[in-house]
């Protein structure tokens, strides 16, 4: 048979060989996962070792011993069952992961393909790509190898043992396939029989039959697999789509008893999000959180930003700070993370006016701690409202922390902040003086009161002191008082 391929995509097939240990120890403490643990499936009522950690293999146990077996070993064995729903969520946040480097992708049962033919340019280089996904997913604790082919499942059957960073010659296929075994085609156990009683060892042997005479011996299924292999029948797959928002948790059978418990798996769904946001150039402008007991109990914790942030460390400090004020149930078994409250993220260029970026950047900063500390209802903003009585101009209103830092503009020139009571100026050498001398600014600006009140009217001026202080001020006759001071 002669591979036949016209087309110019480049597929990569990752497979996780420790996915159902690692989606059971991803979030776990350090000391669970040091003590000797394993991974089981059941099968008709008979559980069976899938997986274990390097405390148990080095105990003497792995797939081929049997779990009474193990557990006569190891008496204090940690046993956990295999968990679908689990290994699932894991692979969906890998996904996202890899979502950053190319937008095509699929989720098999216990990996990923990877199409990359159109993401050289972004990256420079497959090379540069590889290696900063595998660095990725490597930083999430998971082990990764690959495979490459001009199908995915041509990538899935010549996938290594290794995570490879230099894509091999896709053109030596089938030489390849002469060496990979046939079991990796099928787990049909009566196709192995057949392939054994045929001396078939690799996959190269099968394809040198035509599949004529091969469909009088195997099912439809083998049959379609090796026309795909081939390149005479295009491979179906339902693309990976990213989700709108942003909802995940982790389950602790055992429960936490104690806030700081909290902050290992606030800060691995804080991880997750953060891969989120990248992934799909997102910022997010609040987030939930949601501790849960067995009973389903719930309290609910948010975090809301005055500026949109896609920076998980920001909002793991401003979750702590309102942690502390938080009353949580004794055990709780779920934490949950959610974010609703997405933006595009749009790059702007940081170096045009970077100071004053930092400055309001800092500004936010402090106010959003100062809500995550105390609460949102404590926040004040001093307003002048559209009189012209000076004494009703300047009013203290509750507002919410988008609007802090957009005061509006006013004709006149007053200061927001006026004081309860005016304090008098003195005069000394023909001059005004108030810590030290002043001299006047602008003015006069004469202010008549409401006449239906009383009958007052003060010209009002700018002054300014020897250290540059501004002050609003007004004279009395031949007495002169401070009214308010300029920020």
């Amino acid at each position: 048979m002669i591979l036949q391929s016209k087309s110019k995509e480049i597929w990569m097939y990752i497979a996780f060989p420790k996915l159902s240990l690692e989606a059971v120890t991803i979030n776990a403490s350090e000391k669970f996962i040091s003590h000797p643990l394993v991974i089981v499936d059941t099968n008709k009522n008979r559980k069976k070792i899938i997986a274990y950690n390097n405390s148990a293999y080095k105990c003497g146990i792995d797939k081929s011993v049997s779990l009474s077996t193990a557990l006569t070993i190891c008496p204090h064995l940690n046993v956990n069952q295999k968990d679908p729903l689990q290994e699932r969520n894991l692979l969906n946040s890998l996904a996202i992961i890899s979502y950053q480097f190319t937008p095509n992708i699929v989720i098999e049962n216990n990996g990923l393909y990877l199409e990359i033919f159109s993401c050289e340019k972004l990256f420079k280089s497959y090379g540069n790509l590889l290696y900063m996904l595998h660095e990725k997913i490597s930083h999430n604790g998971v082990l990764a190898v690959n495979g490459f082919g001009k199908n995915p499942l041509t990538a899935k059957m010549l996938c290594k043992n290794k995570f490879q960073q230099k894509i091999p010659n896709l053109n030596n296929t089938f030489d390849e396939f002469k060496n990979v075994s046939i079991k990796k085609l099928t787990n049909n156990l009566k196709h192995r029989r057949i392939f054994d009683q045929l001396g078939f060892q690799s996959i190269g042997d099968l394809i040198n039959i035509p599949i004529s005479s091969l469909s009088q011996r195997f099912d439809e299924d083998l049959i379609s697999n090796l026309e795909v292999l081939l390149h005479q029948k295009k491979q179906l797959l339902t693309m990976f789509k990213p989700p709108k928002n942003f909802h995940e948790e982790i389950l602790y059978i055992h429960g936490l008893t104690d806030k700081k418990s909290l902050i290992f798996p606030m800060k691995s769904l804080l991880k997750r999000l953060d891969d989120y946001l990248t992934a799909l150039q997102y910022k997010c402008f609040q987030v939930a959180w949601h501790f849960k007991t067995s009973s389903e109990q719930s309290v609910t914790m948010e975090i809301k930003l005055s500026k949109s942030k896609s920076d998980s460390n920001y909002i793991l400090k401003l979750s702590q700070l309102k942690l502390e004020n938080i009353d949580l149930p004794e055990i709780i078994e779920k934490v949950y993370l959610c974010c609703d409250a997405l933006v595009e993220n749009i790059k702007t260029n940081n170096e045009l006016f970077q100071d004053t970026k930092n400055k309001l950047q800092n500004n936010y900063k402090l106010i959003d701690k100062i809500i995550a500390k105390i609460g949102e209802k404590t926040l004040f903003k001093l307003l002048i409202k559209n009189e012209h009585a000076p004494r009703k101009a300047g009013v203290i209103e509750n507002t919410k922390e988008e609007h802090f830092f957009n005061q509006g503009r006013t004709e006149n020139k007053r200061p927001i902040w006026l004081l309860k009571k005016p304090n008098p100026i003195k005069f000394q050498n023909g001059q005004l003086y108030l810590n030290s001398y002043m001299r006047i600014l602008s003015g006069p600006e004469r202010i008549c009161d409401n006449w239906w009140e009383n009958n007052q009217q003060f010209d009002y001026y700018i002054a300014q002191d020897e250290d540059g202080v501004n002050y609003w001020i007004y004279r009395s006759g031949d007495n002169w008082f401070v009214h308010g001071l300029f920020s």
